[in-house]
């Protein structure tokens, strides 16, 4: 548990964080929306990267390298991965620079335990470090005294170069796990251009899932529709301005490329609603594997636009 802070001479600054804490308290997630979060090894062996948006929805990535984990197919070693989205309760003020929240469900892009190999690397999902088996999340304001840190989240923040010894005082927004004594520090991430575009979609994309499994079929065919409709308007939209930008000859080999593409794509949907074919879920099949391929060319092409 937390220690409280020690007694202190009122300052200007306690002043100012006070403001920082009750604005929080309107809206905590407008804050710490602007940011992105890191909790690593410090070494870049592993990392956890998270988003939080003003709604409390989240998403984020992770990874973890394994060099020394070959075989035959994949010389190049072992890469565990998994990306996750999900959604924090409502923060519950604890004091003047903390909060505590619960996740109210997360869910993982990819069945945990799956193995792929690709280009001599075998890629395994797997729960993100952090993130997983939380109960209690508590979330640090800016200027929080150190002192009144656990040692827990401090040790990790340390160890990635977050904060140096001597501080007093937390420069940046805090997330801590407690019951895995995991810390993640904020950042300022990229919030312009293409990848905000994008990153507003995926947003979309979480919100418009929640609640699938308990959708009728009808339901599930029409989200799966509209989700895959917002992916295909975006590739639709940088293609135009992909157009713009490069020349002739560019734009043919691209162009090209974008056909070959189509046909895969085409040639994946109807295998997967093959499965299914007269069936209610047949729909909702094939929309979903097309999301999920223009959703990852989309990815591919943002090279074009930033």
């Amino acid at each position: 548990k937390l220690e409280k802070p020690k007694d202190h001479i009122h300052t200007d600054k306690e002043e100012s964080q006070k403001e920082i804490a009750q604005e929080g308290e309107e809206n905590l997630f407008t804050d710490l929306a602007k940011y992105d979060f890191c909790f690593a090894s410090g070494v870049g062996g592993w990392s956890t990267e998270l988003r939080i948006y003003e709604d409390g929805i989240f998403r984020g990535n992770f990874h973890d390298n394994e060099i020394g984990d070959t075989g035959e197919d994949y010389p190049d070693g072992t890469r565990y991965i998994s990306s996750f989205s999900g959604r924090f309760t409502k923060p519950e003020k604890i004091n003047d620079y903390t909060y505590k929240m619960k996740i109210e469900y997360i869910k993982y892009d990819d069945e945990l335990s799956k193995e792929e190999i690709g280009e001599g690397i075998r890629y395994i999902y797997a729960e993100a470090y952090g993130i997983d088996n939380a109960e209690d999340l508590y979330v640090y304001l800016p200027e929080s005294p150190i002192s009144a840190l656990p040692e827990g989240y401090l040790d990790w923040v340390r160890m990635s170069m977050a904060i140096k010894e001597t501080e007093e005082e937390l420069p940046f927004y805090g997330l801590y796990n407690e019951r895995e004594e995991a810390g993640f520090s904020s950042y300022k991430g990229d919030r312009s251009g293409i990848y905000e575009e994008i990153d507003s979609i995926e947003h979309e994309v979480i919100r418009m899932m929640e609640g699938f499994e308990t959708m009728s079929q009808q339901e599930m065919n029409r989200v799966c529709e509209q989700v895959y409709t917002l992916w295909d308007d975006e590739l639709n939209s940088m293609w135009k301005r992909i157009k713009e930008k490069l020349d002739e000859e560019e734009m043919e080999q691209l162009t090209k490329e974008q056909r070959e593409w189509i046909a895969y794509k085409e040639e994946k949907v109807k295998a997967a609603g093959a499965e299914f074919e007269g069936g209610s879920a047949q729909p909702m099949v094939e929309y979903d594997v097309a999301a999920q391929i223009t959703r990852k060319r989309v990815y591919e092409l943002t090279q074009y636009l930033y």
